[in-house]
């Protein structure tokens, strides 16, 4: 092997150590770079997309925010802050005007903490049925009558504590107050003056309804029993969302 060829061979090796030395030392780290670079790119795509999706969540939102507030406006007015029985009396005289019956008794007891259906009712005890006969006697009784029953009506809050949170609505911020009313008119007047008072702005649930034929004056007389309710939003909100007060009292609901 001649000087010459020993030299080429030498020259291409050096030549191909400088070549591997230089991908090493000045392409290989480029390279990684815009690798990280190009990951950094997809990262910060899929952030916008993210971002995207929730800015037109919020528009979506920010659009029904008026349909939202008259929704909440409707229920502050059916389960207001505070008791404010003069409101739901006047709500009581218009539904007597509307319907033309007369008002001959109203009655509002104290207010009552809030007591959940599931902690006031022991599911482990046993139904009561009726004796065979009572249930004869209640049986003949409904034969024989003329008048309109009393009709006992059943609480929807045991379909309502199922959807309550507990956390929220409780008997320190949601108070109870029990109101009975009497009307006399003629059936179809008491019976609008009912639905009127049921219907109104402010919330009023039936317990009980008894509509009885008076012979003697000749009407029908309407007892009502039910409830009305007043709900401390402040206390609600606190319990949501702690941060947003620094100090709520909630000794208890406002029955004023």
């Amino acid at each position: 092997m001649t000087k010459t060829k020993i030299w080429m061979i030498g020259s291409l090796a050096i030549a191909g150590l400088i070549l591997l030395a230089g991908y090493f030392v000045g392409v290989s780290p480029l390279l990684a770079q815009a690798s990280l670079s190009d990951a950094a790119t997809r990262d910060a795509q899929a952030q916008n997309t993210a971002n995207e999706s929730t800015l037109a969540q919020l528009e979506v939102e920010f659009a029904q925010l008026p349909d939202l507030a008259a929704k909440l406006a409707a229920t502050t007015s059916s389960v207001p802050a505070t008791a404010n029985m003069p409101d739901f009396l006047a709500q009581v005289e218009a539904a007597q005007v509307a319907s033309g019956s007369k008002l001959t008794n109203f009655a509002q007891s104290d207010a009552q903490p809030y007591i959940p259906v599931a902690a006031a009712v022991d599911p482990s005890a046993a139904p009561v049925e009726p004796a065979a006969d009572e249930t004869a006697t209640d049986a003949a009784a409904g034969e024989s009558a003329v008048q309109p029953a009393a009709a006992e009506i059943v609480p929807a809050s045991s379909a309502a504590a199922s959807v309550l949170n507990a956390q929220f609505v409780t008997g320190s911020n949601f108070a109870v107050i029990p109101v009975s009313m009497e009307s006399k008119g003629t059936l179809d007047q008491v019976l609008a003056f009912i639905t009127a008072v049921q219907n109104g702005p402010r919330l009023y649930l039936v317990t009980k309804l008894d509509i009885t034929f008076d012979e003697t004056e000749g009407g029908f007389t309407a007892n009502m029993d039910g409830f009305v309710y007043s709900l401390d939003t402040e206390s609600v909100a606190a319990v949501a969302d702690p941060g947003a007060t620094a100090s709520v009292d909630t000794a208890g609901a406002d029955t004023n």
